[in-house]
């Protein structure tokens, strides 16, 4: 399948919705990264963000910092933190109980992506309210497309991230 950039359109939709594109990257992914911009003052958020990922601690694969990640820049003082972790039933269920939308809450303070293999499906940045899909097969597209309304968009080649994890 030839690469391709879809942008969801909605920013704003009920609960519902997001638990079922949720459940959708989960069951589409094999992995799944969380970022924490420390740059962000809201230490609630932050604190939320951490304790997520404290308990998700046994299904972590990764973690590192960057000053870029999918659609989110920053200045070479406050680099980013990105954690990757396994996307299973228990991550899933976790991630459900911390954040009941895609855009984590609109937190500034983080941010997800899903990972098909070692490449990107799905990237949020959560307080511009960015979703951005990045199908792998026609199949993936065609249950992302049956769940909302996404709009093509030229290939954003920068913001296609590949993980190094196993």
């Amino acid at each position: 399948m030839k690469k391709k950039t879809y942008e969801f359109i909605a920013k704003i939709m009920e609960e519902e919705k997001h638990i079922a594109l949720l459940n959708i990257c989960f069951k589409n992914s094999d992995y799944f990264s969380l970022t924490i911009n420390y740059d962000d003052k809201d230490d609630i958020k932050i604190d939320k963000l951490r304790e997520c990922i404290k308990e998700m601690e046994q299904w972590k694969l990764s973690d590192f910092e960057t000053h870029h990640w999918h659609c989110f820049y920053v200045t070479l003082r406050k680099p980013l933190n990105i954690f990757v972790f396994k996307s299973n039933k228990n991550t899933q269920q976790i991630i459900l109980k911390y954040f009941h939308n895609i855009f984590l809450d609109s937190l500034h303070s983080g941010d997800i992506c899903f990972f098909y293999r070692n490449e990107i499906i799905l990237g949020t940045v959560s307080h511009e309210h960015i979703c951005n899909l990045y199908p792998t097969t026609q199949k993936m597209l065609e249950e992302f497309l049956e769940w909302g309304d996404w709009q093509e968009t030229e290939f954003l080649f920068e913001e296609f991230i590949k993980l190094q994890v196993e």
